[in-house]
């Protein structure tokens, strides 16, 4: 199932919830590993690992991340190539990086079997 979505309804107080996440649970160590550029494969896995072991769902308490947990359910919110490179640019994070992860984020949804909504973020604004 796709549905679309536009970019100022997901940035409506956004914030980076990473950010949250690895102050609360991770070691300075820990958040300086997985924090690293460039990304890798590497990386990417120690950082599933540390969420896995550190962080659990709820249910009725919908999760934001890029590291796939046991769930019922997946809503996956695919943003293009163009607006990925927006978006890093607006973060100051490397776009390379950025694609490594979503491609990451994409094979772990393939594999995963759980069932999937997937989303279209669009560039658009709504009037």
């Amino acid at each position: 199932m796709k549905k679309e979505f536009y970019k100022n309804e997901l940035e409506s107080e956004e914030i980076n919830r990473g950010t949250i996440i690895y102050s609360k649970t991770l070691t300075k160590e820990e958040t300086e590993y997985v924090c690293k550029t460039p990304w890798t494969e590497e990386i990417g896995n120690k950082m599933d690992e540390l969420v896995r072991t550190k962080l659990s769902i709820k249910p009725g308490i919908p999760m934001f991340g890029t590291v796939l947990l046991d769930c019922d359910l997946i809503v996956y919110l695919h943003i293009s190539d163009e607006l990925l490179m927006k978006r890093s640019k607006l973060r100051n994070v490397d776009f390379i990086n950025a694609k490594n992860m979503q491609q990451k984020i994409e094979r772990e949804i393939k594999k995963s079997n759980i069932p999937t909504i997937y989303i279209e973020v669009k560039n658009e604004t709504r009037r």
